[in-house]
């Protein structure tokens, strides 16, 4: 199994590693120079992925947006530079990626939404000869030609508000290839309706995004409650799906006393609150602390 990680600072490696069920554990360090010169503030969130046999692997990096490298045998890396262009210099687009051992999927967003207005997400794909597609069609290659994310399919639509606070953000919780197609969750902020028995700032809703043979359907999933704190609003709690059962999905809330809204509770104790949503309608409810 081989594994990457990286540190979230101004740094400029990324770690990556393999190991076996025996024990065995070797790694190496990449250093990406560009991934600490302005706009970017070093290397964060590397993920490792195959795609027809080759290695991927993705991280935020050079740009302050998402870059690509890629080994024949976990070894030897080669870099081939952006997959996703952002819209403006500074802009950080957030990504999540799943192979189904042809191809990546993606879902992107624009931006962190406390700094982009009307954060959208959208679906694409990163084929095996590094072009980028949308349903199909070819809308940029890896490197220079890569795509700004509105070049994607558009799936779950931002609103610019008043003011910031009153913006709708869309942000990416999860992405699995499942029964051979991706499925993912996202979270939608917004402002808490007038009236409403509010918990924090901000109201969190979850959304089911998967394809299917006749194009990507969005549903409902549950709701998320306040924000985890107060520096990331756009944080719920967690969700998580489980591939080797396509109709169960994990979504974590803070609980209440209200049927519907979860409170969110101090950071020295924080119950919470598992509801495990199932697409024939049923749901247990497990209660614990972290």
């Amino acid at each position: 199994m081989q594994v990457s990680w990286a540190a979230h600072m101004a740094t400029d490696w990324v770690e990556i590693a393999t190991t076996d069920r025996t024990g065995a554990f070797s790694s190496q360090r990449l250093h990406r120079a560009g991934s600490t010169r302005a706009p970017a503030r070093g290397t964060s969130y590397a993920s490792v992925h195959v795609v027809k046999g080759v290695r991927y692997l993705l991280y935020r990096g050079e740009h302050y947006s998402w870059n690509l490298l890629t080994s024949p045998d976990g070894k030897t890396w080669k870099a081939h530079g952006l997959v996703v262009t952002p819209r403006s210099s500074g802009d950080r687009p957030y990504l999540h990626a799943a192979s189904d051992g042809n191809r990546l999927h993606l879902l992107v967003n624009d931006g962190n939404p406390t700094e982009f207005r009307g954060t959208s997400v959208y679906a694409g794909t990163l084929e095996s000869d590094l072009t980028l597609r949308r349903n199909g069609t070819k809308i940029g290659t890896v490197g220079s030609g890569a795509p700004v994310p509105s070049r994607f399919q558009r799936l779950a639509v931002g609103v610019v508000g008043a003011t910031e606070a009153d913006d709708t953000d869309m942000w990416i919780c999860d992405l699995r290839v499942v029964d051979g197609r991706p499925t993912g969750i996202v979270v939608r902020r917004d402002p808490w309706p007038a009236g409403s028995a509010a918990v924090g700032s901000f109201r969190h809703r979850y959304y089911w995004v998967r394809l299917r043979a006749d194009g990507w359907w969005i549903e409902f999933l549950g709701f998320g409650g306040g924000e985890l704190y107060v520096r990331q609003p756009d944080y719920a709690g967690l969700r998580d799906q489980d591939p080797s059962d396509p109709t169960r999905r994990d979504l974590h809330q803070r609980p209440s006393g209200h049927r519907r809204t979860p409170h969110l509770p101090s950071r020295r104790e924080r119950p919470l609150r598992a509801l495990r949503g199932r697409a024939d309608g049923r749901a247990a409810v497990e209660v614990g602390k972290r």
